[in-house]
């Protein structure tokens, strides 16, 4: 019997019906076309419904590749809780996308998933999730803040690079290992604080992290590869935790702010361009583990100026480790001068430069001394010392005190500070412990501050009466001079004769509108202005 055209036409309606419909069966393949979501046995394999909010279907199991690749103008993603996984370059380029919703059954975030996603600002990750492959936040510019959930044991490759809005990240005990360029580019990113999980750093970890200012690593750190730190530039200081053997090539390459670095007793090479053009260096302490230092590792170190040896092996030292370290004035070495002659060490200076032989493998070398400062400059405190792993810690003991107190947060060889005016007569040493513990105390000093704690106030007196002009100042070796300007006069003029804290005078009619102020200066040159006053004479 033949099919009549309708009949064919019901046919094929069926037929293509069964492609989108779940067909019986368990094992069987099934499809979905809705609302712009294609789903294949689970997998959403592409969504091209419309832009804005979208909430994915509860019938989706994964999130396939690609899914939403290019879609610029989706602004938020619910995912339901059917969802296991979230496949490789899932939202890439959606940049527009702010907020995505992962639920926690979710295990697993694909390669580069959210790759691109320049409007995403925040994101949270469940516990759920075990693992997340490499480049999964890769140029998320907007991303301010990131925890990782204790489930998490890797960090992978790229995984934050160019995040560049990346303000703070939390880093979970769980994880043992830094991949490759995992923050590389994150200038936003200004201080970092490792678990003690953590064994490894991968090359290029944090390079060009500019804005980068304060790292804590932990002593289960056993390496740290090439450019780990390179470019970061905003680095003051690193202690290299006890457990790294080999400081790599080009570890902290570049970083021009960099003013102190802690090398420890376990390190045994150091290797080329290392430290090359670290600029803001201005002493390093190679301990006695040391074997090898490789060609040019403190290269264009332009700011070092002191340098402590304590290996003192033979044919330690490559050509052209310190070649552009033009600064350098002095080399505290362990050994004999013999033994220096054997370092190689002997070649690498070509200008005069100060030996200092047969040195103490810690000791301070200079003590700070004793200041005397204006109200509202800066001073600097500084000691040197020589040994590896040096930690600093400052104390402070004001007038009229009887015990010291730890001064928090004043850990640096150098310090610079804004005294105020409860400084004066205060009393500062500094406490330094090398990497085995021991410690040395440097000797105290003291600081004299310049201010006028009380200033002088206007007067009203009766002609033919006395008055006296006061003010009260701290410091030290302390001289006074008094200027004065008259009623209708322009400029000031030095009041001869009037030299003391204090003055008493008789004012005659003529000083009715005078307007006076003294200068103050201590011993080492520094003056402070007092108010200007006014006295009214009746």
């Amino acid at each position: 019997m033949k099919k009549t055209a309708a009949s064919l036409s019901l046919t094929l309606v069926f037929a293509m019906l069964g492609m989108f419909l779940p067909l019986a069966g368990e094992n069987a393949f099934t499809a979905y076309a809705a609302d712009g979501f294609f789903v294949e046995d689970g997998v959403l394999t592409e969504y091209s419904g419309p832009d804005g909010a979208v909430a994915v279907p509860g019938y989706v199991k994964v999130i396939g590749n690609y899914a939403f690749e290019g879609r610029s103008g989706v602004t938020s993603v619910i995912i339901p809780s059917s969802v296991t996984r979230i496949g490789n370059y899932a939202f890439e380029g959606c940049s527009a996308l702010k907020s995505v919703a992962i639920p926690d059954s979710v295990t697993s975030i694909g390669q580069y998933a959210f790759f691109s996603c320049t409007s995403l600002t925040g994101v949270t990750i469940p516990g759920s999730v075990t693992f997340i492959d490499e480049g999964a936040f890769f140029e998320c510019s907007a991303l301010k803040s990131i925890t990782l959930p204790n489930s998490v044991t890797n960090i992978a490759d790229y995984l934050f690079g160019g995040c560049t809005g990346l303000t703070s990240v939390t880093i979970p005990n769980s994880v043992t290992g830094i991949g490759r360029y995992a923050f590389q580019n994150c200038t936003g990113l200004k201080s970092l604080s490792l678990p003690k999980s953590v064994t490894g750093i991968g090359e290029y970890a944090f390079e060009g992290c500019a804005g980068l200012q304060t790292v804590s690593l932990p002593n289960s750190v056993t390496n740290m590869d090439m450019c780990a730190f390179s470019g970061c530039v905003g680095l003051k200081s690193l202690a290299i935790p006890n457990s790294v053997t080999v400081i790599d090539r080009y570890l902290l390459e570049d970083c021009t702010g960099l003013t102190s670095v802690s090398i420890p007793n376990s390190v045994t090479k150091i290797s080329g361009n290392a430290f090359i053009n670290c600029k803001g260096l201005t002493s390093v302490t190679i301990p006695s583990s040391v074997t090898v230092v490789e060609s040019q590792a403190f290269l264009y170190c332009s700011g070092l100026k002191t340098v402590t040896i304590l290996t003192k092996r033979a044919s330690v030292a490559e050509e052209y480790v310190f070649e552009g370290c033009t600064a350098v004035t002095d080399v505290y070495y362990a050994g004999s001068q013999s033994e220096w002659l054997a370092s190689g060490f002997d070649k690498e200076f070509d200008y005069p430069v100060r030996i200092h032989y047969n040195c103490a493998d810690f000791a301070i070398t200079a003590q700070p001394k004793s200041r005397s400062i204006a109200i509202g400059k800066s001073l600097t405190l500084s000691v040197k010392a020589i040994g590896s792993g040096l930690k600093y810690q400052w104390y402070f003991k004001k007038k009229g005190q009887s015990s010291w107190s730890v001064w928090d947060g004043r850990t640096h060889a150098s310090e610079t500070v804004t005294p105020n005016v409860s400084w004066d007569g205060i009393q500062l040493y500094c406490k330094v412990t090398d990497g085995g513990g021991k410690s040395v105390n440097s000797s105290a000093m003291s600081v004299s501050v310049l201010s006028i704690a009380t200033q002088p106030a206007n007067k009203t007196v009766t002609a033919g009466n006395s008055v006296t002009l006061f003010l009260k100042a701290t410091g030290s070796g302390l001289t006074y001079q008094w200027y004065y300007k008259k009623s209708g006069q322009s400029e000031f003029s030095l009041w001869k004769g009037r030299t003391h804290a204090s003055e008493a005078v008789l004012p005659n009619a003529t000083w009715n509108g005078i307007k006076l102020y003294c200068v103050v200066k201590d011993s080492a040159g520094h003056s402070v202005q007092s108010n200007t006053i006014t006295v009214t004479v009746r």
